[in-house]
């Protein structure tokens, strides 16, 4: 394996909204901190992976300050001085650039590696020796490096890196970045060696806060005067005072699709964003039974006695997957899987409303 530069720190994101594997996962319980396909939750796996690239003191967690509990328990070795809680969701542009401003406090020359802290690797070594390969073309090379996911299908849940010319440590110049194409385009985007996008970035701390001031200004003055600061505390202090403000935008669209020096690096080592149940079933065998709720296929006509006692059938589905958790109850076609998440914030209007005292009406006086 390619041996990794001494200054690189990795960044794990884990504060977006749990809404895509509802009922399971919610805003209380996010996708990171589900055992799939377990034991380990997947932060735990991320983690774990993250320090086969850098020790301990390097590997940082961003998530939301409401997770500090979920942190505990499931990371209760990590140095807590490690993990950087955003006061709100604002997206993966102002999560980064948090994680990139503490880093550069305590390291200046850094390298950084971003990772989602919700995905399945089935093989962690292969993924490892691409980000320290990407490590290394940027200890050596202006550039931000994607990692990019060799396709196993066509598949349309994923945005696509069209590859470009060949640079060195197996990086390609980055041509450009597809949305998530029709099962023609992206059928044909296979066929001529695009790779999925898979959310996973490694640069140069100091490369990152170049781009953001010719890309994001608007991010990048409160980032500049939060590095100012004298220590790496007034530095959190100050990005944090007025983080609601920072701009709500991906670093996809913020960065990687405007800048000159995007770079990819291929990767193949059996990767899933298990951004859908039907994903979360085939990493998981086909079933998924956890302290916080199951998950199974149904044939069509099957019943089933679920955790409640109660019997549950699906009709003319054809085939079904069934999901129980804290939140509900789920029956769901295969081909709706990707609509979860709009489900998932009807339920929490419905809950929301539910939880809301009843309005006494004045009595009239006689």
């Amino acid at each position: 394996m390619v041996k990794t530069p001494d200054n690189v720190h990795v960044i794990v994101l884990a504060g977006g909204p749990g809404t895509r594997l509802w009922p399971i996962s919610s805003d209380k319980l996010p996708k990171p901190y589900l055992a799939i396909p377990g034991p380990r939750t997947l932060i735990e796996e991320t983690v774990a992976r993250a320090r086969k690239l850098a020790p301990p003191n390097r590997v940082w967690v961003v998530a939301l300050k409401e997770q500090l509990p979920l942190l505990r328990k499931y990371l209760p070795k990590m140095d807590e001085c490690q993990w950087l809680l955003e006061p709100e969701a604002r997206n993966t542009a102002a999560a980064i650039a948090f994680g990139t401003a503490a880093i550069l406090k305590r390291d200046p020359e850094a390298i950084i590696a971003v990772t989602p802290a919700d995905h399945v690797v089935s093989e962690p070594d292969a993924l490892v020796g691409a980000l320290a390969k990407a490590a290394r073309f940027c200890e050596d090379e202006y550039g931000i490096v994607c990692v990019g996911i060799k396709p196993t299908e066509p598949a349309t849940g994923y945005g696509y890196l069209a590859m470009g010319k060949k640079k060195n440590h197996g990086v390609h110049q980055l041509k450009r970045f597809i949305e998530k194409p029709k099962h023609a385009k992206a059928k044909d985007l296979v066929k001529k060696g695009a790779l999925w996008n898979a959310g996973m970035f490694v640069f140069k701390g100091e490369v990152l806060i170049n781009e953001l001031e010719q890309h994001l200004p608007e991010l990048h003055a409160p980032l500049a005067a939060a590095l100012s600061a004298k220590t790496e505390a007034a530095t959190r202090k100050q990005l944090l005072s007025n983080y609601e403000k920072l701009p709500k935008i991906s670093i996809d669209y913020a960065v990687m699709e405007k800048t000159k020096h995007a770079c990819a690096i291929k990767c193949a080592c059996g990767w899933s964003d298990v951004g859908t149940w039907t994903e979360a079933l085939r990493v998981s065998g086909g079933k998924i039974e956890s302290e916080n709720g199951t998950a199974r296929w149904m044939r069509d006509g099957e019943v089933v006695c679920g955790e409640t006692g109660k019997l549950t059938a699906a009709l003319g589905f054809g085939k079904a997957i069934l999901v129980e958790g804290p939140g509900g109850r789920l029956i769901l076609h295969p081909d709706a899987a990707s609509s979860v998440g709009d489900v998932a914030k009807e339920a929490a209007k419905i809950q929301s409303l539910a939880k809301k005292p009843a309005k006494k009406s004045k009595k009239k006086k006689a």
